[in-house]
């Protein structure tokens, strides 16, 4: 069985019309990820699910402790299991709680569990995403604050979930 945690947000709801069949279960509907009841016989995981603001993690830091306390909940109740790790560019530097969160999540992954694969994901856009790419569409105007040099890498969320779906094939890693 497929288990997917976060199947609502905007990578979750597009890999889980993606996989076939009735393969996934979501815990985020409603369900407290810390205490719910898990289910058994689970051989894949797709650890979604995370509080994933930067600007929400300076005001309320506490919340980002759960990234990391639902990530160890699912490392211990599935030995087994294929843990597909949804982690952030934003771990790399650690340099918002948000970020910390994330990298420390993966950390624990990668130093508990022998079955896993952490894709580090840059910022996504797609139909239903904030991203400044889904904001600028369509404006013929656009101010750019800072000196217009700063970069960032942009991904299709369609292309995430391919990879994804992938992964599941891939070896021990992070990607």
């Amino acid at each position: 069985m497929i288990l997917i945690t976060g199947h609502r947000g905007l990578i979750g709801s597009r890999l889980y019309s993606a996989l076939p069949g009735d393969t996934g279960i979501d815990l985020q509907d409603g369900q407290n990820l810390l205490t719910c009841d898990l289910p058994e016989d689970v051989d894949t995981i797709y650890h979604l699910a995370a509080q994933t603001s930067v600007e929400a993690s300076w005001h309320d830091p506490l919340h980002d402790l759960d990234n990391i306390r639902i990530t160890v909940r699912l490392v211990h109740a599935y030995p087994n299991a294929k843990i597909i790790y949804a982690n952030s560019c934003a771990s790399i530097d650690k340099a918002s709680p948000y970020g910390f969160s994330k990298w420390a999540a993966g950390e624990y992954i990668k130093t508990f569990h022998k079955n896993y694969v952490q894709c580090i994901f840059p910022n996504i856009y797609g139909e239903g995403s904030k991203s400044v790419v889904d904001i600028f569409k369509g404006k013929e105007e656009v101010t750019i604050f800072g000196d217009g040099k700063q970069t960032r890498d942009y991904v299709h969320v369609d292309d995430i979930v391919a990879g994804l779906i992938l992964a599941k094939d891939w070896p021990v890693g992070d990607y």
